[in-house]
């Protein structure tokens, strides 16, 4: 058995009671039905997409390691143990770290138009390299015709100055250099902290395209959304791309091990806003 350590929930205000006049009250309900019916009601509207299947657990077509990762899968839609660490002399030429599962290419291939929510619970490692440009990656799509950095990911990091690691969303897309892994965008956004030991539920949201006015992503934390990123394209322009999790890293001599539980993909995903007046 998983033994998780929650974050504690931020405690919710009582909502005040507020007097309308009859007439106000029955605009007000009016408004309400039309935006539910419309789709205008902008506090609710990221990400309200509907792609045609239900809320379904994710299958695993295969693993990625490299020497010193290993990989347990406690049930192939479930559970998945991964574990990273430095035997010194086998990671002899090797500049980085992976022991990660990949998603079943028939199922979750995302294209250009594909809406896809990725749901999910992960332990953070109560191990992490604080060292400079250290970083930990635990979720990604990646792009299936480059070897370049991925799309979209989610990564830790452990600063000695930070007194909690971070965690930030990466988004690439458009056209690719590929002989260079240059990306025409490319965008980090800061989604919050997290404590190491600590178990936290993350949504990852995307509608892909490979251009601006059609891409966009959103990230959740314990049922908070706390990211939107509007055209920001996160396909290379002629890929596509799938679901990889559990660690990859720059190499270390720090032992990570990571676990994440409950993988799902749905048809939308409802968060609470995290202070944002876009969300």
């Amino acid at each position: 058995m998983i033994s998780w350590s929650r974050l504690s929930a931020a405690a919710k205000g009582r909502p005040r009671r507020v007097l309308l006049p009859v007439l106000s009250c029955v605009v007000l309900v009016i408004i309400h039905l039309l935006n539910a019916v419309l789709g205008l009601n902008g506090t609710s509207a990221y990400p309200e997409w509907t792609n045609g299947f239900a809320s379904r657990s994710v299958t695993w077509s295969g693993v990625q390691t490299s020497k010193g990762g290993s990989i347990e899968l406690v049930d192939q839609g479930g559970a998945g143990i991964f574990r990273v660490d430095n035997p010194g002399a086998a990671w002899s030429g090797l500049t980085t770290q992976r022991a990660e599962r990949v998603a079943a290419s028939s199922e979750m291939r995302v294209r250009t138009g594909s809406v896809r929510t990725f749901n999910f619970e992960v332990s953070v490692p109560l191990h992490l390299d604080d060292s400079p440009n250290s970083w930990l990656i635990f979720a990604q799509i990646h792009q299936s015709l480059s070897k370049c950095p991925p799309n979209v990911d989610l990564r830790l990091t452990s600063s000695p100055f930070e007194a909690l690691p971070v965690v930030d969303l990466t988004i690439r897309g458009g056209r690719l250099s590929s002989d260079v892994c240059a990306p025409q965008y490319e965008r980090v956004f800061r989604v919050g902290n997290v404590i190491k030991g600590s178990r936290i539920s993350v949504s990852l949201s995307a509608a892909f395209s490979a251009e601006r006015g059609r891409a966009h992503t959103s990230v959740c934390l314990n049922d908070t959304m706390l990211v939107v990123a509007e055209n920001v394209p996160n396909l290379y322009t002629g890929m596509d791309a799938y679901l990889k999790q559990g660690i990859y890293r720059p190499r270390s001599r720090v032992r990570s091990v990571l676990t994440s539980a409950d993988v799902k993909f749905t048809k939308s995903v409802r968060c609470k806003c995290g202070g944002m007046r876009s969300c």
